[in-house]
């Protein structure tokens, strides 16, 4: 990896092949991300020359590119065969789904959405939960569902839910049977908006074991609120993502700074 830092300790600016490889190596990884199968058949991409053209880059910079991709595992390079796509990723679309719609409408037809529950029970509201639910004082209980999600069997998500007893006094473990949102549904709580703050974490020996990866992988770190149609926070949740999952948050309307600086109060 290059240096780009000067021996005064100040940043320098990368010269323009560093530049150029660095946006070769993006927009590939955004491709193959994009990608499936008909794509790039038996898994081969495009060769150098192709690629070439299509990034007006000379054949080294593809190459490095493509060699710093392969140091990330998500493609492999054979001699006189060409390069091929090893990545396992998959995409998750987090915003909520449409009322009365479960959340396997986010993932591709050929996926199968499954829970693990790992906890169900009532716990005194701890006190990041009861700043960011509304009616909620120390002291009142809250239901907490902790659960993994999983993808044709294999773990996504670790996920651990914080529900007002208001919504959740009249739920049970039974009613837990596809997802989170379609539980709510049916007792009637009608989900309007979320808030959302995202941040790259390590994986420690507890989620490394639900998540089956290695301690210390990187991970995405997920806060949620979910607020129904009066936007009353009703739900906080705390996501940890596994390293191949993509996140897409569709739809996200434009904000001032104003705004911003608020959502920051809220949360320190």
């Amino acid at each position: 990896m290059t240096d780009t830092r000067s021996t005064a300790g100040t940043w320098s600016l990368p010269t323009s092949r560093r530049l150029l490889v660095r946006r070769v190596r993006d927009l590939l990884r955004v491709t193959l991300a994009d990608s499936q199968g008909d794509m790039f058949p038996e898994g081969r991409m495009a060769g150098e020359a192709e690629l070439m053209g299509e990034f007006t880059a000379p054949r080294d910079a593809v190459r490095e590119a493509l060699s710093l991709l392969a140091d990330e595992g998500l493609v492999k390079r054979r001699r006189g065969m060409g390069t091929f796509r090893t990545d396992d990723s998959f995409s998750i679309n987090v915003g909520l789904p449409p009322d009365g719609e479960p959340l396997v409408t986010q993932f591709d037809d050929h996926d199968r959405l499954s829970l693990r529950l790992l906890e169900w029970v009532w716990v005194p509201a701890p006190a990041a939960v009861v700043q960011r639910l509304d009616g909620v004082v120390e002291g009142d209980d809250c239901l907490c569902i902790d659960y993994v999600l999983l993808r044709n069997d294999s773990p996504v998500c670790v996920i651990t839910n914080y529900l007002r007893r208001q919504e959740g006094r009249s739920l049970s473990p039974a009613d837990f049977a596809e997802d989170f949102y379609s539980m709510l549904d049916r007792s009637g709580s009608s989900i309007q908006s979320q808030d959302i703050v995202l941040q790259p974490r390590l994986a420690d020996t507890e989620v490394s074991a639900l998540l089956d990866i290695e301690v210390g992988d990187a991970i995405m770190w997920m806060e949620q609120v979910i607020r129904d149609v009066n936007g009353v926070a009703i739900d906080f949740a705390i996501v940890h993502m596994h390293p191949e999952l993509r996140v897409g948050i569709p739809g996200m309307p434009r904000t001032g700074l104003s705004n911003i600086a608020t959502l920051q109060r809220v949360n320190q």
